[in-house]
């Protein structure tokens, strides 16, 4: 339920409900429906003008690893009315969706390319250590699997199995499903010092 079958404090419930009430605002073509199968509830003594805007962030990403084109589907199955997905440019410049720049944090990188390992790279300030989006082609990056990010309440049947979607991938399938598209792109300024240190 897009994240929010792991939701028990009725205080942050509420929270969330508020602030997709709140974006909702921007749209108002919304359907009562969304809101009667939200599974996010208001308290009955909150006015309540339009029904709230759900967001897959990273798709549904409590069920199934994030970023993955499965993911977003179930998202969109779920009743989401955007999916946000988070991209980072490859070495050949085509944008794939990952939530890191580092590769190891999601996917089997360091088994498949364990000499592309980096220690010299700077990331918003701090110097970090692992396998760079931006030191990989598409075609290396669509060799990769991905697992789940969370460990702990997040299930693990499906590790292993979905690869990194492409921006175009992603857009046609939301193009399938005639859905808005929410791309954020991660920290430009930052990327572009990255890809500028590459050896």
């Amino acid at each position: 339920m897009l994240h929010c079958n792991i939701l028990g404090n009725h205080n942050y419930a509420t929270q969330v409900f508020l602030s997709l009430l709140l974006l909702q605002s921007v749209d108002k073509t919304l359907s009562i429906e969304k809101l009667v199968n939200c599974p996010l509830k208001p308290p009955s003594s909150l006015p309540i003008p339009h029904p709230p805007l759900v967001i897959g962030h990273r798709g549904a990403s409590f069920n199934l690893p994030e970023h993955t084109l499965a993911s977003y589907r179930l998202a969109l199955e779920l009743g989401a009315d955007y999916v946000e997905i988070d991209l980072v440019p490859t070495k050949d410049q085509h944008l794939v969706a990952v939530h890191t720049i580092d590769l190891n944090v999601t996917t089997d990188v360091a088994i498949n390319y364990p000499d592309r390992y980096r220690t010299d790279v700077e990331h918003l300030g701090i110097n970090k250590t692992g396998y760079f989006v931006q030191d990989f082609t598409l075609e290396e990056v669509k060799n990769l699997t991905v697992k789940q990010r969370v460990d702990g309440s997040r299930s693990h049947y499906f590790d292993w199995k979905f690869e990194i979607p492409t921006l175009t991938e992603i857009i046609d399938l939301m193009d399938d499903w005639n859905e808005r598209v929410h791309p954020e792109l991660q920290r430009m300024m930052n990327i572009t010092k990255l890809v500028q240190k590459r050896p």
